[in-house]
């Protein structure tokens, strides 16, 4: 919850809480947790996926569970730069949210 509100996943204006993006992000946050508790979870494809989320924070790319699987979609000028292959986090995010 800490690392949404200092990223602006979570912003107050007087009593409204505006948590617009902060759902999703949280439900992938979690499936990361657990993807590291039960698999083989290197730090570089953890840290690739907070650097994702922090695109979807800041607006910067969309993002959604679509059968399972986290799909990304941005436009050219400011979708992430990624070093490609299949673990890459933009091109392979293949991964299951345990449904």
């Amino acid at each position: 919850m800490d690392w949404l509100k200092n990223e602006g996943a979570i912003t107050y204006e007087d009593n409204v809480i505006h948590a617009e993006r902060a759902f999703l992000a949280n439900s992938i946050l979690k499936w990361c947790t657990e993807r590291a508790k039960r698999e083989n979870f290197s730090k570089a494809q953890a840290y690739e996926y907070l650097r994702i989320l922090r695109f979807y924070v800041k607006k910067k790319i969309d993002l959604c569970w679509q059968d399972g699987i986290i799909t990304v979609s941005a436009d050219e000028e400011s979708a992430p730069t990624t070093g490609g292959g299949p673990d890459n986090a933009c091109s392979g995010m293949e991964t299951s949210n345990g449904e």
